[in-house]
């Protein structure tokens, strides 16, 4: 990634197991910091406390103080999707490491964490966008997906998300991509 990135100025970290790119999404990326995307802004990190404590705790061996009451009004960070300028993705990334060799845990819950309590200072903008009005689904939290006369996944203003991450966790979805993207069903 480092030597790669370098010949980049916006680079990212992308699941490419269960991601569809239905346009390009850095034409929506600002020109500083990182951007990441929620899951859904319907629930908080502190919603979530018990699928993060079990997991992080009983999973992953998370042993720092996770402070679940000061997160009651942010959605959760998903890490399927995060692009920004390479310098940001990779101080982010360096924070996320060593906190996770510090505290262990679920990276998910930690990268969030971390995000929302400004412990990257080193990067100079952090960008969230929501799930319900950005450019990248984030899924796994969704009872149900709107698709428009193009069948394209869209947003709550009824426009085209640029990624479409977990879509596998919908039938109707994993047929209509399938059918769109063929090879797509050689991938193991």
């Amino acid at each position: 990634f480092r030597s790669y990135g370098k010949y980049h100025k916006y680079v990212g970290w992308i699941d490419v197991r269960d991601v569809i790119f239905q346009d390009n999404p850095m034409k929506h990326l600002p020109l500083r910091g990182l951007t990441a995307y929620t899951e859904t802004a319907i629930f908080s990190l502190y919603h979530k406390k018990n699928v993060y404590l079990d997991w992080s705790i009983n999973d992953w061996n998370y042993r720092c103080l996770a402070n679940y009451e000061q997160y009651q009004s942010y959605p959760p960070i998903n890490l399927g999707v995060v692009m920004g300028l390479r310098e940001s993705i990779l101080s982010a990334l360096s924070i996320l490491i060593c906190e996770l060799q510090q505290c262990g845990g679920w990276d998910q819950f930690v990268f969030s964490r971390i995000l929302y309590n400004d412990l990257i200072d080193i990067v100079p903008k952090v960008n969230i966008k929501l799930l319900e009005t950005g450019n990248v689904a984030n899924l796994c939290s969704n009872v149900d997906v709107d698709i428009d006369e193009h069948e394209n996944v869209i947003n709550t203003l009824g426009k085209p998300y640029d990624i479409v991450h977990q879509y596998d966790r919908f039938e109707s979805l994993n047929e209509l991509f399938s059918q769109r993207y063929p090879y797509n069903n050689e991938i193991p």
